[in-house]
């Protein structure tokens, strides 16, 4: 029997008493943070470093490119960066964090938790001159001002191949090679770290958010999964999406729909344009849910169910919906579906009139948090009772299975194959094994970035989990201790 080395095991001991580092896979999970605001910046020999109160960023100086960033996943203690410092002796950095330091050892790709004498910083130096992207300017020594915003500047740092690294407290990290001296700014990760609604577009996945304990929501987010980049559309650039809250997101060939806590709003593919619908706070309240079929989109309220009229371009009420909660709605192979505070409600496609959805069971007359329907059948959970249940296409019987973590009337997002549901809770992302009848939780001790997840997409080999603290990526069929691989 192989014994755990009593020394190696000593020193873990006496380092759990300061900080614990917790052991992940990092093929399975990758963190998605907002890593905009910049603590230091270190210059090692192949990469500069970039640390973050999100974790450290790293650029290749020689591929010239950003290459997957170091958080907790990879053996940090905590993601809040105070300080770096490269020792060009040894070729390892050493991290400061609020949880302690550490030493990544760079050859090895590890972290190590005997962490020496850090060596000297790298000497301050002033900004020199640089062309900033329009409508953006330096107000030396410590700020740029921006069209609505102004960022501190944290650090600066110019390398040895005569590129100037700037660091800013919300706007990324600045690149500038003094060649040129002009500057671009390099930002990772969305804008909202309160990810409340995910979608898949293309090749692309949008994330919408609201405000959250760091401040109020700044804008939508658009990783490209190819090149692993981010667009943004803030409130810094546009004034439709000044201070924006997104609760939902619905593309088709044309547009991209927002669901927002003041109304609807469409983004146009070819022209870029973006366009504001307000809807009246007092008649429906803010919006809650996105459904379209070939010549409606539904917009689900909390006070109501709207039709937006796309050859009159104005949003109209759904007589007598005022008095139902619309918490969800979901597009079948023959209905339309609406998970209301008054239980499951269906309308046929192509029509408009509701009605409840017919069962021998009253259960599925209990207030709906959420919902998902395929041509299978529909997903839905129940606010009390609490429950996951599931109504067959082929109209056999409902079935119900007790779930107590999806209590209360917050949104519970739902992802389905036909193996599995994927489930986002206030207690972590859950997945129910269908053929087993079997929930299982998934949690920061995982590798979550958040305990509180908003939202899920299934992508294929992957299921994203938006949480309150920015978004993870599990690749669960690769999941050695999953019983079910």
């Amino acid at each position: 029997m192989n014994l755990l080395n009593p020394i190696l095991l000593l020193s873990c001991l006496a380092f759990s008493g300061h900080s614990q580092v917790l052991a992940f896979d990092r093929e399975l999970w990758t963190t998605f943070a907002n890593m905009n605001e910049i603590t230091a910046i270190a210059e090692g020999d192949t990469h500069i470093y970039i640390g973050t109160t999100k974790g450290i960023r790293r650029y290749d100086r020689f591929a010239d490119r950003w290459i997957s960033p170091l958080t907790t996943l990879d053996g940090l203690p905590n993601n809040r960066v105070r300080d770096l410092a490269y020792n060009s002796e040894t070729g390892d950095l050493w991290i400061d964090t609020f949880s302690g330091s550490v030493v990544w050892l760079t050859r090895l790709e590890s972290i190590s938790l005997f962490a020496e004498n850090p060596p000297p910083p790298h000497p301050h130096i002033s900004v020199p001159p640089v062309y900033l992207p329009f409508s953006y300017y330096l107000d030396a020594p410590n700020w740029i001002r921006g069209p609505k915003r102004s960022y501190a500047i944290t650090d600066v740092h110019l390398d040895t191949w005569r590129i100037l690294w700037l660091g800013t407290r919300g706007l990324g990290v600045g690149r500038a090679d003094m060649r040129t001296e002009e500057m671009e700014f390099h930002r990772y990760g969305p804008l909202d770290e309160n990810i409340d609604t995910m979608v898949r577009d293309g090749k692309t996945i949008w994330f919408g958010g609201s405000q959250s304990r760091s401040g109020p929501s700044r804008g939508i987010s658009r990783f490209h999964l190819e090149s692993g980049d981010w667009t943004y559309f803030e409130s810094e650039n546009s004034f439709e999406i000044f201070n924006v809250q997104v609760t939902s997101i619905l593309p088709d060939s044309a547009f991209v729909w927002f669901g927002t806590h003041q109304g609807l709003m469409r983004y146009t593919r070819k022209t870029d344009q973006w366009l504001k619908y307000r809807v009246s706070r007092r008649r429906w309240g803010h919006v809650t849910a996105l459904a379209k079929t070939q010549n409606r989109l539904w917009i689900g309220t909390l006070n109501g169910l709207a039709i937006f009229d796309q050859e009159a371009d104005s949003i109209r009420t759904v007589g007598g919906s005022q008095r139902f909660t619309i918490r969800d709605l979901a597009i079948g192979a023959e209905y339309i579906w609406a998970g209301t505070d008054y239980g499951l409600f269906k309308c046929p496609l192509g029509d408009v009139t509701w009605g409840p959805a017919e069962s021998e069971s009253s259960i599925l007359k209990m207030p709906v948090n959420g919902l998902l329907a395929n041509r299978s059948g529909v997903w839905a959970t129940l606010e009390s009772p609490s429950a996951l249940i599931y109504l067959p296409a082929n109209g056999g019987d409902v079935q119900r299975h007790p779930f107590p973590e999806v209590s209360g009337d917050r949104h519970i997002g739902i992802a389905a194959d036909s193996s599995a549901v994927w489930l986002a809770t206030d207690m972590g992302g859950f997945r129910f094994d269908i053929r087993r009848k079997q929930f299982r939780r998934y949690s920061t001790a995982d590798g979550l970035i958040g305990e509180q997840v908003n939202s899920v997409l299934l992508e294929g080999d992957y299921v994203w989990f938006g949480t309150t603290r920015g978004a993870s990526r599990y690749q669960w069929k690769l999941d050695f201790f999953d019983s079910n691989h």
